[in-house]
C-alpha cells in the first residue's frame, strides 16, 4: 500500500511537471528564453551584463519594482530569495544545490546537497591521489519537498547558505554547509557511513578577503538562476574514519558552487573545478569552468571564473570539453580547453559520484566525476602548471 501511495504521488508530481513545462502559460506566464537571449531583454543588454560590479544589491529580487536584479558581482547577495513561488513552481522548476570541497596537494574531500523538488540528494566523498583510495556515500530521497528533504534555509528568512545560513541534510547522514558571519568562514561538517565504516569530517574556508563570482542569470524575464562561486580560499579541517584512533588533519584550498534556479525544462552542462598552490609563484589558484549553460548569445559561458590569490577574473570564453565514448565516459581521459588555448588540461576520472534518474517523464543523468588534472593556465602573461592534482568534472543532461 505504501509503495502504491508513493508511486501515485511521484506520478502526480511528474505529470504536473510535464504540464507546467510543456504548457507553462497555464501555471507560470514567465517562460524560458532560448539560451543567451534572456540577456538581450534586460536593462543594459549583453554588454551591461558582462561587466562584473564590485557590490551586489542587498536582494536578488526587488519586491517594490517586482523585478530581478540581473547582473554579475564580486560579492554575494545578502538576500538570495526568489519571488514567491506557487506550489507547482516549487515542485517542478525550483532547483538548488550547494557543493563545497577542500583540495589538498594530493587529496580532496567534497560534500554536496541537492534539492530538485521531487527528489533530493546528499553526497560526500574522499579521494587520496597518492594511495588511490576513494570512498563515497550518496543518499537519495523522493518527494524532497516534504520535511525529510535537503533544506536550504536561514533563521532570518532570507535563504542563502552562502552568506547568512546553512544547507543541511539530515536523513541517514548528517551534512551541513554553513556560513558563519562572525568569522567570515564557511564551515562544513559531515557524519556519514562509507563502505569501510563511519566517516566524520569537518573543514572551514576563510572567506574574509577573497573575491567571488556571483550572478543572477535570466532564463526568462522573471525566471532566474542565482549562483555564487568561490574558488581557492584558504581552508583547513580534519577527517576521521571508523578505524582511525585520531583524526587526520588536512590543509588546502576550498571551493563553493551554490545555485538556486527556476531551471529550464531541458538543462545540459559540463562543469569542472580544481584548486592548487602553484609551485613556482606560490600563488593560490582556483578555477571553475562551464559550457552548455548560462551562456551569452555567442555561446560564451558567463559563469567560468579564475581566482589568483583571492582576486577574481570572470573568464568569458567558450570552453570545449572533449569526452571519451559513452561506454568509456568514466574511464578514459577527457580534454578541456578554452577557445584561445590559454587554459588547457586533461582530466582522468577515478570515480563518479552521481548517476541517472528516471522518474516517468523526468529523465536525467548527472555524473560528478572525481579524478586528476594535468595542464596549464595562462593568465596575464603568467603560466601556472599543474600535474596530477585532485579535480572534479561534471556532465549533466536532464529533462526535469
Amino acid at each position: 500500500m505504501c509503495q502504491l501511495f508513493g508511486f501515485t504521488i511521484v506520478a502526480t508530481v511528474a505529470a504536473l511537471s510535464y504540464v507546467m513545462n510543456m504548457c507553462p502559460e497555464v501555471l507560470y506566464p514567465d517562460t524560458e528564453e532560448p539560451t543567451g537571449k534572456g540577456l538581450e531583454l534586460i536593462p543594459g543588454g549583453v554588454e551591461g551584463y558582462l561587466k562584473v560590479q564590485e557590490e551586489a544589491p542587498v536582494s536578488v529580487y526587488d519586491e517594490e519594482a517586482k523585478r530581478y536584479n540581473f547582473g554579475r558581482f564580486k560579492k554575494p547577495f545578502k538576500n538570495a530569495a526568489t519571488h514567491k513561488l506557487n506550489p507547482a513552481q516549487y515542485l517542478t522548476q525550483h532547483k538548488e544545490w550547494h557543493w563545497t570541497a577542500l583540495f589538498a596537494q594530493d587529496a580532496i574531500i567534497g560534500v554536496a546537497t541537492l534539492q530538485f523538488g521531487y527528489v533530493s540528494h546528499a553526497i560526500a566523498y574522499h579521494y587520496n591521489v597518492t594511495t588511490d583510495e576513494f570512498e563515497k556515500q550518496k543518499t537519495e530521497i523522493l518527494l524532497a519537498g516534504l520535511p525529510l528533504g535537503a533544506k536550504h534555509f536561514t533563521e532570518d528568512g532570507a535563504p542563502s547558505s552562502v552568506v547568512n545560513g546553512c544547507s543541511k541534510f539530515n536523513f541517514m547522514s548528517e551534512m551541513s554547509q554553513c556560513y558563519v558571519p562572525d568569522t567570515s568562514a564557511a564551515v562544513v561538517s559531515v557524519n556519514t557511513t562509507f563502505p569501510s565504516g563511519r566517516f566524520e569530517m569537518e573543514y572551514e574556508m576563510d572567506l574574509s578577503s577573497d573575491e567571488s563570482l556571483n550572478f543572477v542569470y535570466p532564463i526568462g524575464k522573471n525566471r532566474p538562476s542565482i549562483v555564487s562561486k568561490m574558488s581557492g580560499a584558504p581552508a583547513k579541517g580534519w577527517f576521521k574514519r571508523e578505524a582511525d584512533t585520531v583524526p587526520t588533519h588536512i590543509t588546502g584550498l576550498g571551493m563553493i558552487d551554490w545555485t538556486r534556479s527556476l531551471a529550464a525544462r531541458y538543462t545540459v552542462w559540463n562543469w569542472a573545478a580544481f584548486s592548487f598552490v602553484d609551485a613556482k609563484t606560490s600563488s593560490r589558484v582556483g578555477i571553475q569552468l562551464s559550457a552548455g549553460v548560462y551562456e551569452d548569445p555567442e555561446g560564451r559561458g558567463v559563469e567560468s571564473v579564475l581566482n589568483i590569490d583571492g582576486k577574481m577574473t570572470a573568464i568569458d570564453k567558450k570552453f570545449i570539453f572533449t569526452k571519451p565514448t559513452e561506454e568509456r565516459l568514466l574511464i578514459d581521459t577527457w580534454k578541456v580547453a578554452s577557445e584561445d588555448g590559454d587554459i588547457q588540461y586533461t582530466f582522468t576520472p577515478r570515480e563518479s559520484v552521481g548517476g541517472a534518474f528516471h522518474l516517468y517523464i523526468l529523465d536525467g543523468n548527472l555524473q560528478h566525476m572525481v579524478g586528476t588534472a594535468t595542464g596549464t593556465i595562462t593568465h596575464k602573461g603568467v603560466t601556472y602548471e599543474f600535474k596530477k592534482i585532485p579535480a572534479v568534472l561534471e556532465e549533466h543532461v536532464a529533462l526535469w
